[in-house]
């Protein structure tokens, strides 16, 4: 082990070399984190796909001038909301469920 290995990393390497730290996740608990945040991103961001949509329709032709303003709302609505800094506050609020859960069960 490494000096930028964390100390609950090594505790479990040292009782069982061969398990896997609980914050590594698996790629199928990495998808429905990303599915979840694209979930949250889609219901917090709703009115304002609502509003481009409508303005797109009413200014078929020149939606990209008389729509900017809403576009802007938009990109930085789903910027903020899927960005990097929200799925690590996702994936850190279910390694705690997950921590919990094996707690619970006996194999932590």
């Amino acid at each position: 082990m490494d000096q930028n290995t964390p100390a609950s990393t090594k505790k479990v390497f040292k009782e069982n070399e061969t398990a896997v730290p609980i914050w590594i996740l698996a790629p199928h608990e990495e998808k429905a984190l990303r599915d979840e945040l694209q979930e949250n991103t889609n219901r917090i961001c709703a009115d304002k796909f609502i509003k481009m949509g409508e303005c797109t329709q009413k200014h078929q032709v020149l939606f990209s001038f008389y729509c900017s303003d809403l576009k802007k709302e938009l990109l930085e609505c789903v910027g903020y909301n899927g960005s990097r800094q929200k799925y690590d506050e996702l994936r850190q609020q279910y390694l705690v469920r997950k921590k919990e859960l094996l707690e619970k069960e006996g194999k932590l």
